[in-house]
């Protein structure tokens, strides 16, 4: 009779708990809520892509963009800062993300947008004029596995990369909140700056080992700047 008691008491527990949104799950909702997001930044991309294609794309407002598929790597790193800014919510005290199960949620939502970018970029070859710049990493996308391959790091270390600014984002402190937006605006750069000379230049074997790395190193570092975003913002609401 004890024992039933006890499991009786502990069920109720865990049921409160579940009432008071502490549930290891609660992350879920937030997890539907980034795929739609995901699908928004793969879509833009595509668009401003595709458009480069057609001459309407100009810089400066006088220069057209060139088909070299410079601006294809250009465009990954936009979307990988855009998913990002779009992760937080900056008028609610949680920036809108759970703080239990951070690191399962940013995991799953960053791999998610990932794949959702490398699908979109199927249809990217077509505007590269392949008769002018030859074969790209751009053009050879859905055609070479290494350009492929390459493409593929490229898109994951920016997100991942891009990540990690949440850190600094979601604080409550404004220091600290300009230092993350600092850092995403610095990946950002870079990642526009390495993607152009990566997508218009053809696949070498060279740059693999360089965004294997880059890679490698987003994707371990995510669960930690995860947790430690997660304490934070359990810190934050506790203090309300």
């Amino acid at each position: 009779m004890g024992s039933l008691n006890r499991r009786a008491a502990k069920s109720d527990q865990q049921t409160s708990k579940r009432a008071k949104g502490d549930s290891p799950l609660i992350w879920i909702p937030v997890l539907r809520t980034m795929f739609y997001k995901a699908i928004f930044v793969a879509v833009m991309g595509t668009i401003l892509v595709l458009l480069s294609a057609t001459g309407l794309l100009t810089t400066n407002h006088i220069n057209e963009v060139q088909r070299d598929g410079a601006w294809s790597g250009i465009a990954v790193a936009m979307c990988a800062l855009l998913f990002t800014f779009l992760g937080v919510d900056s008028k609610r005290p949680d920036s809108g993300l759970p703080a239990k199960g951070l690191p399962q949620l940013l995991m799953l939502s960053t791999l998610v947008a990932v794949l959702l970018m490398l699908i979109f970029m199927i249809s990217w070859p077509i505007a590269v004029d392949q008769n002018i710049y030859g074969t790209t990493v751009a053009a050879w996308y859905i055609s070479e596995p290494l350009a492929f391959g390459l493409s593929a790091l490229f898109v994951i270390a920016s997100f991942f990369w891009s990540s990690l600014a949440l850190l600094g984002m979601t604080a409550s402190k404004m220091p600290s909140k300009l230092l993350g937006y600092v850092f995403l605006f610095a990946v950002t750069g870079i990642g526009m700056w390495l993607g152009s000379r990566l997508f218009m230049s053809p696949p070498a074997e060279a740059n693999l080992a360089l965004w294997i790395v880059l890679a490698a190193l987003g994707i371990a570092l995510q669960p930690i700047v995860g947790f430690c975003t997660g304490r934070r913002i359990q810190r934050q609401l506790a203090s309300k």
